[in-house]
């Protein structure tokens, strides 16, 4: 006997019909909630990304004690004294970038279907910062380190992160747009418990982007740049980490 045509679509497609008579898609089986799924993949990046950018920080630590930087005074005098520790905080700046974007996917899908509209916004602002960091750090990493170290120094200057007036500064200002992407994103979080820390954690290092911005425009760095610097190095990476607990403990519930 030939099925009825009703039926045979109700079985490929996985559709039933309910009381009223009206056809709805069944929904797929899963064996984890969307919870579950967010921590499974975001924890890790919460993780990565708290250590990455405490890396940062490490690292600028560390290559300001060994090789303070100089005054620029060209590129012929940046490639003498040039090492390659002076580029120690650009080691984990580069995945940060790639992991903190992931990060920020897994807010979106964690924020309540309300407030997913403030995630999506520190999700936009998350994708500028990413694209800005990983083509800034590839090229200081890739280009500068090698013409260095191969003597090719002509037009390396407009690149050099030695010069406070290079393409590397305006590009370093991606940081002021994940800053920007935390203050938006603080409004997925609510006011108890950790919700509460992250959610304050993100709005004092949102609230230093004019800063940053002022700091790379006018070269403000010591003034403006640094006293924010300080506070990104500090809130990020609790914030990231307190995340990764946050995240855990959705996924037993």
């Amino acid at each position: 006997m030939a099925a009825n045509p009703k039926t045979a679509h109700m079985i490929d497609t996985g559709q039933k019909e309910d009381a009223a008579g009206d056809w709805s898609r069944e929904a797929t089986p899963r064996s984890i909630s969307v919870p579950q799924v967010v921590s499974q993949v975001d924890t890790p990046r919460c993780i990565l990304s708290g250590i990455f950018a405490f890396g940062w920080f490490a690292g600028m630590v560390v290559q300001t004690i060994l090789s303070p930087p100089e005054p620029w005074t060209g590129i012929d005098a940046f490639a003498r004294s040039f090492r390659f520790i002076q580029m120690l905080n650009f080691i984990p700046s580069l995945p940060l970038a790639s992991a903190f974007l992931v990060l920020m996917v897994c807010v979106y899908f964690y924020a309540s279907e309300e407030k997913k509209i403030w995630g999506l916004l520190g999700l936009a602002f998350t994708i500028v910062y990413s694209v800005m960091a990983s083509i800034n750090y590839l090229i200081q990493l890739l280009v500068v380190r090698q013409s260095l170290a191969l003597g090719e120094t002509e037009g390396l200057g407009l690149f050099a992160h030695g010069n406070t007036h290079s393409v590397f500064w305006a590009l370093a200002s991606s940081y002021a747009y994940m800053s920007l992407a935390m203050l938006f994103a603080a409004w997925v979080f609510g006011s108890n418990g950790l919700e509460r820390w992250v959610h304050w954690l993100f709005i004092i290092v949102g609230v230093t982007a004019p800063f940053q911005f002022v700091g790379v425009i006018f070269e403000l760095g010591l003034l403006v740049g640094a006293p924010a610097g300080l506070i990104w190095s500090i809130a990020t990476p609790l914030a990231c980490f307190l995340l990764a607990v946050l995240f855990k403990r959705a996924e037993r519930k």
